[in-house]
C-alpha cells in the first residue's frame, strides 16, 4: 500500500481486512489497539493526513511472513525486516542442529535448545529438515535409532507456533501410534 499518498481510508480498510482475514495476531495487537493509534490528525482545510503510519505498521512484523492466504502448507521465509537481537553464522546454526542431532536420553548439550529458540527464525527451515530426516531414518532402521532430536525439534517448532508442512505432518500421521511414541514422546 503506497502510505506515503496519505489514503487514510485505504490504509484503514487495509489493516482492518487483514484483522478479518486472520492475518493479524491479535495476542500481539488488537483491532481496538489499531482504532486508537494516534496516527491521524487534522490538517490543512479539514482533511484528515496521517502523521506517520508507515512508523506504526513497521512495528507489526513477525519472524516469518507468507504470500500464501491459507496457512496450510504455506511456504514461509524469514522476515528481514524483523528486528531480531541476534543473529548465528549458517555454521553455527549447523554446529546446534547437529547437537540436536546427536542428543539421545543419556547425552544432550543444554545449551542448545535456548540458543536455537534464540535463533529459531535462522533455523527453522533447518529444524523442518531435521525432523522429517530423523522420521525417515526411524523408518529406514528403528531398532538403532535413539535420537531426541526430531522431539526437541518438533517442541521448538510448536512454542515458536509455526506449522509443520503438510507432508511431513501426513508422514507423522501415518506413523503407528508406537512408532510416533517412540519418536516424538508421548
Amino acid at each position: 500500500m503506497d502510505l506515503s499518498a496519505h489514503d487514510v481510508k485505504s490504509a484503514d480498510a487495509a489493516v482492518r481486512s487483514s484483522f478479518q482475514r486472520g492475518q493479524i495476531d491479535t495476542d500481539y495487537v488488537g483491532l481496538k489497539s489499531w482504532d486508537h493509534i494516534d496516527s491521524r490528525s487534522p490538517s490543512h482545510g479539514g482533511r484528515t493526513a496521517w502523521v506517520d503510519p508507515a512508523k506504526e505498521l513497521m512495528t507489526w512484523c513477525y519472524d516469518f511472513v507468507s504470500d500464501d492466504l491459507n496457512p496450510v502448507d504455506s511456504t514461509f521465509r524469514v522476515n528481514e525486516r524483523a528486528s531480531r537481537l541476534t543473529r548465528s553464522k549458517k555454521s553455527s546454526i549447523a554446529n546446534l542442529l547437529d547437537e540436536l542431532r546427536r542428543s539421545t536420553d543419556e547425552y544432550f548439550s543444554r545449551d542448545t535448545v535456548p540458543t536455537i529458540d534464540a535463533e529459531f527464525s535462522e533455523a527453522y527451515h533447518a529444524i523442518i529438515d531435521l525432523i522429517g530426516e530423523e522420521v525417515a531414518r526411524y523408518q529406514r532402521d528403528s531398532d538403532s535409532w535413539c535420537s531426541t532430536g526430531a522431539f526437541l525439534g518438533l517442541v521448538l517448532t510448536i512454542v515458536n507456533r509455526m506449522p509443520l508442512p503438510g507432508d511431513l505432518l501426513q508422514t507423522i500421521r501415518q506413523l503407528s501410534p508406537t512408532d510416533r511414541e517412540r519418536i516424538f514422546g508421548d
